[in-house]
């Protein structure tokens, strides 16, 4: 049985790599409410934390029309697209959290059983795809971040949080996470911080080269080259 099998487009199965970390975060969650024997509900994903993963409202609303996910304890994601108030729609599409559907449960269970051997050809990791990954830079004195020669990000005005998470990279020689650096704050909760954190270094970049996720614990985060914009 081929991992892709069920695939009825090169799109989804583009998708599918893209949102492979979210649906293995889903999956760990529906595993922590097995393990407790309680709601799957307890366990769902917010969309802020799925914001934080570097999925967007329209990824969700996909994923959820696929059957990818689904939505617990509010009415279907989907629903609230095109009504007559938008700005209800909006609040109530906030406050919906998410689990694995039916198919998504069928997709992760099926990736953890293949190997990169039985990865179709258009896919396969390319010599080019072994080299060292290319990593960033950040200049403090500066304050850019560049990535092979370009200029991602500079900061004309103090980003406090922005530049703790860049500093700490820097520091570690870019792995592929590190633990949430920022110092705790009285009025602030640590993982609404980090979220928005990673938010705004995804926004305003000058060449969109870098994505920055949570890693789905609300403690660290993950950056990777933006394939589509690179």
């Amino acid at each position: 049985m081929s991992l892709f099998t069920g695939f009825s487009s090169k799109f989804e199965k583009r998708k599918f790599r893209q949102f492979s970390h979210f649906l293995q975060a889903l999956q760990e969650a529906r595993e922590y409410a097995k393990d407790l024997q309680c709601s799957a509900q307890e366990f769902a994903i917010s969309v802020s934390d799925a914001e934080a993963m570097g999925i967007c409202t329209n990824d969700l609303i996909w994923m959820t029309r696929k059957g990818w996910v689904r939505t617990v304890g509010s009415e279907p994601f989907q629903d609230d697209v095109g009504g007559s108030d938008s700005a209800t729609a909006g609040f109530g599409r906030r406050l919906s959290r998410f689990e694995l559907g039916t198919l998504g449960i069928q997709l992760v269970q099926d990736g953890t059983e293949f190997s990169s051997g039985e990865i179709p050809d258009e896919v396969a990791p390319s010599p080019v795809g072994l080299s060292a990954k290319p990593k960033p830079t950040w200049d403090p004195d500066r304050h850019e971040l560049t990535f092979q020669g370009k200029l991602v990000k500079r900061f004309r005005w103090p980003a406090t949080n922005q530049e703790v998470v860049l500093s700490a990279f820097q520091e570690e020689a870019w792995p592929s996470r590190i633990d949430d650096p920022l110092p705790g704050a009285d009025d602030l909760e640590p993982k609404r911080r980090l979220s928005d954190t990673i938010k705004c270094l995804n926004r305003n970049q000058q060449y969109s080269l870098l994505r920055f996720r949570g890693d789905g614990t609300g403690e660290g985060i993950i950056w990777d080259v933006d394939r589509i914009s690179a």
